[in-house]
């Protein structure tokens, strides 16, 4: 299936029966808004929505292994995605310059690799979880997304991420099995059951109170976890 650079492209309907979208397939359709994949086993090649700039959601296929290379590079207005369950590896620059996507992305434990600069720019993801399964990481891999705060699983950095995978030195929660929102601020729910302060939630608070505890359970706020000046703009 391929409609490369059809610029007069806005709304297409996928049918069930197809389960093959090939590399680069709908690459600079500029005017498309909108995708939905309903065939749960459908197969998407590397670039497959790169430079959509209009684009602004996507629905993957719910059996979907692998998010490829650039599949939706430079889709600077691409605010909704879903990360199936069944996603084992995203592919370098995949979303890179995805400046609209905002929100939080927690990835499965299927997952086990992330390319590099796969979320550069990505400025408005406020939240990202890492699994545990995650043993690669490539370089710069969340270079620019200044609004991120990171959840890790890992009880510190995997040998097989790269030195300057969070090059913009983004505010990282170590031993981290989930996190909570309190009030618009994010905690990292540690292993040991405590919580730390993890971020902002709500981009639009102005006044931010941090929780002495949590459903009884204690909120560290030490410089092992909470990045100075992650409230600076605030």
């Amino acid at each position: 299936l391929g409609f490369v650079a059809w610029a007069k492209l806005k709304t297409i309907n996928i049918p069930e029966s197809i389960n093959f979208i090939g590399d680069s397939a709908f690459s600079n359709c500029s005017q498309l808004e909108s995708i939905d994949i309903p065939n749960d086993n459908a197969i998407i090649e590397d670039c497959a929505f790169m430079a959509c700039s209009g684009l602004r959601s996507a629905h993957l296929p719910n059996n979907l292994n692998k998010i490829g290379q650039r599949l939706f590079c430079d889709c600077t207005l691409l605010k909704t995605v879903n990360f199936p369950s069944t996603i084992s590896s995203i592919g370098s620059n995949a979303f890179r310059n995805c400046k609209s996507l905002e929100g939080k992305v927690e990835l499965s434990s299927n997952v086990t690799s992330i390319g590099e600069k796969a979320f550069n720019n990505c400025e408005l993801l406020t939240s990202m979880m890492i699994p545990i399964s995650v043993v690669s990481m490539g370089d710069s891999a969340l270079v620019g997304c200044t609004n991120l705060t990171i959840y890790c699983e890992a009880p510190s950095e995997p040998s097989g991420w790269t030195y300057n995978w969070n090059y913009s030195q983004r505010p990282v929660v170590w031993n981290c099995n989930n996190y909570v929102t309190y009030n618009g601020v994010e905690y990292g729910v540690l292993s040991n059951g405590e919580y730390t302060v993890g971020g902002i939630d709500d981009l639009t608070l102005k006044n931010v109170v941090i929780a002495s505890e949590i459903d009884g359970f204690f909120c560290a706020c030490s410089s092992k976890y909470f990045t100075t000046g992650i409230f600076s703009s605030y």
